[in-house]
């Protein structure tokens, strides 16, 4: 597995866990659904919502040097593989995103 794609793993699965806790916030919402279990969820799931959200920003970083990618974790992920156009080295210590982990 190559950097890239452990950081795009990474990244997806907290982007995955980030609609769900969405849908579990929202859907009581629209539905005008109110009660006490309701809420606990809706609680709950927007705390793990934001936890995810404070992860990406702040906790993905590069595996070589442990610089912080929060301002590059959405263009390695989200980069179209087949044009290359995505960010191919660390910001911080210029390691290839493509090398084996």
């Amino acid at each position: 597995m190559t950097i890239k794609k452990y950081i795009r793993k990474k990244t997806l699965i907290l982007i995955g866990v980030i609609i769900i806790t969405g849908i579990f916030f929202n859907v009581p919402i629209h539905m005008r659904l109110e009660s006490p279990t309701i809420t606990i969820i809706q609680i709950i799931s927007a705390i793990v919502g934001i936890a995810s959200i404070l992860y990406i920003i702040f906790f993905i970083k590069c595996p070589r040097c442990n610089g912080s990618l929060r301002t590059h974790v959405f263009e390695i992920s989200f980069s179209n593989e087949k044009t290359n156009e995505s960010l191919n080295y660390c910001p911080y210590c210029g390691v290839n995103l493509d090398e084996k982990l």
